[in-house]
């Protein structure tokens, strides 16, 4: 993906991350006053008493980055060519190549292909191809995340290492 789109993905984790940091500041400070007797007589007379006492939660790093990622889909149109294979595909019609493997770019969700078998070996040849051990979209989940976590915190670059060296090999 370009590199401003990627800044832009940082900069919306990060605007995340700020806004988590600040709501978990509020929540404590807001304990803190809980605890002090005028507080405490004010809230049971205005009928208050107990009512925070729920249980706050955060998004994750994991769910803020796929919020961030998400937002910002669609603006992908420039990738590093590296497809997931997701297994072999039977179609029942009446062609004769009916046999085919499934590719997902590692990048963008939408790029997803269909290859005849026989032209597999050309199409792995001429791109980037993880064989990841196990074979699903639930695994092709797992390896975009890691994908796009690296690419924001270390770089497109070492997240393009990482993937193709950790992820090799049927």
């Amino acid at each position: 993906m370009k590199e401003e789109l990627l800044e832009r993905i940082r900069e919306q984790y990060h605007r995340l991350e700020r806004i988590r940091e600040e709501d978990k500041k509020r929540w404590e400070r807001i304990k803190e006053l809980e605890t002090k007797e005028i507080i405490k007589e004010y809230l049971s007379l205005t009928n208050m008493e107990g009512k925070s006492n729920f249980r706050r939660r955060y998004l994750t790093n994991d769910e803020m980055l796929e919020i961030s990622l998400r937002g910002n889909m669609g603006y992908i149109d420039e990738t590093n060519k590296i497809y997931v294979c997701l297994g072999k595909v039977k179609l029942s019609n009446n062609l004769k190549n009916n046999e085919y493997k499934r590719y997902m770019n590692i990048e963008k969700t939408s790029d997803s292909i269909l290859i005849p078998l026989e032209k597999c070996e050309e199409f792995e040849k001429n791109n980037q191809v993880v064989f990841p051990e196990k074979i699903g979209i639930n695994n092709y989940n797992e390896i975009q995340i890691e994908f796009i976590k690296t690419a924001v915190y270390e770089g497109q670059d070492k997240a393009c290492k990482k993937i193709l060296t950790k992820r090799k090999g049927e």
